[in-house]
């Protein structure tokens, strides 16, 4: 939600959904949102649009860290007979 009011986002709709709705907008349910918020499915829709431009990881700017998701040790496993090198 902070980085929605850094942004100058002026849709209420966009913090709502941040705050209460994560599960469905993971989900893409959209129409759910909308059920629950009692509001058309297009309204819904241009908070998802905003919300999607946001950065995921906001901190990662400052970080001179890289994600370890592909820092991991290549190996194989050769199954020679009994002999496994």
């Amino acid at each position: 939600m902070i980085q929605a009011r850094m942004l100058g986002v002026k849709n209420p709709i966009v913090e709502v959904i941040i705050k209460n709705h994560l599960k469905d907008l993971e989900l893409k349910n959209y129409i759910n949102i909308a059920r629950k918020l009692k509001i058309p499915l297009r309204e819904v829709e241009i908070a998802v649009l905003l919300i999607s431009n946001m950065e995921p990881k906001p901190g990662s700017i400052f970080s001179e860290e890289k994600s370890s998701i592909n820092n991991f040790p290549m190996f194989m496993l050769l199954n020679q007979g009994m002999n496994i090198k």
